[in-house]
């Protein structure tokens, strides 16, 4: 399919081109953070290129929530990598800092007078709720590909219960990521020793 060509005609070199002017589109136009550029990630590298699969672009999520530093810097950096090794982390590294670098910078020199003014104020509110939108876009498939056919249930429980814990009870994310870490190695070391002992079972 389109994927697989795409895939296959590419070279490196033009990968690692591409994989700048994206990383310099996506951080130019994703007003809202880390969490807007995450579906545009999704986007071009899973469903256009197909460079990631939908799973290894969910752990790449969890692994750039989890790490120090900004969500956004961390998850171009792992999907620059994934596609391109060290050189391809540094490229989206440097690319996805040159728009908020000048951004910033001009903001900086007229932030009294749009602070004051009543069309920048409104404007920033539309584009609040536009990116509550794309927000609620993401988290939708998300939970789509975690609670899909083939998936295990106890990710499901995982999942409701981080949120339970967060909206309902307001636990702080640190524990929550934490506690879901040790449930998820826990329920895997569980498995991996009925499956021993099943097959120990059989052998005998």
């Amino acid at each position: 399919g389109r994927r697989s060509r795409t895939r296959q005609t590419m070279t490196y070199r033009q990968k690692c081109v591409r994989l700048f002017f994206l990383t310099l589109y996506m951080s130019s136009v994703s007003l809202g953070g880390g969490v807007i550029i995450l579906g545009m990630l999704r986007k071009f590298y899973v469903e256009k290129y197909g460079w990631m699969t939908d799973e290894e672009m969910t752990d790449g999520i969890v692994i750039a929530q989890t790490a120090p530093g900004a969500m956004a810097g961390n998850a171009v950096m792992l999907v620059g990598y994934h596609v391109a090794g060290v050189p391809g982390a540094l490229i989206t590294m440097f690319a996805s800092l040159i728009p908020p670098l000048v951004i910033i910078t001009l903001v900086s020199f007229f932030y009294n007078a749009l602070s004051e003014n009543p069309i920048a104020q409104n404007m920033l509110r539309a584009m609040l709720a536009g990116t509550a939108a794309v927000v609620a876009n993401i988290v939708t498939d998300m939970v789509i590909s975690v609670t899909a056919k083939g998936k295990n249930r106890m990710a499901i429980i995982i999942m409701a219960a981080a949120f339970i814990a967060s909206y309902c009870i307001k636990l702080h994310a640190l524990y929550i990521i934490f506690a879901a870490a040790a449930l998820g190695m826990l329920y895997e070391f569980i498995r991996f020793v009925i499956a021993k002992r099943k097959k120990k079972d059989s052998a005998g």
